[in-house]
Parts: structure tokens; sequence; C-alpha cells
């Protein structure tokens, strides 16, 4: 997306990162739009890349 940070849909991002994996998780808790019910959205990284976004609506538990 080419948009500023502070003007995307997503809010309360939390970060995870895997021991000795250069991918990581950045899930964002809130949004505006209806995907982001009822866990948020994920975005996997490999180090500063995004490589794709995760659906977490249908997670048994975040």
């Amino acid at each position: 997306l080419d948009v500023p940070v502070c003007e995307l849909p997503f809010s309360s991002p939390q970060c995870t990162f895997y021991a000795r994996d250069k991918q990581w998780l950045m899930r964002f808790a809130e949004g505006e739009l209806d995907i982001c019910e009822p866990y948020g959205i994920g975005v996997i990284f490999e180090g500063e890349k995004p490589l794709c976004l995760e659906n977490l609506e249908l997670s048994s538990e975040c």
C-alpha cells in the first residue's frame, strides 16, 4: 500500500519474532475492515519485506 502509516485502517500492532527464522508476524488486533473481526489480521514479513496477509478470523485462538 502506498499510504502513510497513520492512515492505514489497522491499529494495536503486536509483533512476534521466531528464533532462528527470518520471518516474523505483525498482528493488528483491531481495524476498520470486516476481516479484522474477531482476532485482527496478520502480516508475515521476511526481514523488512512483507510476504503475505493472514486472515485470522478462523483462528481458534490468538
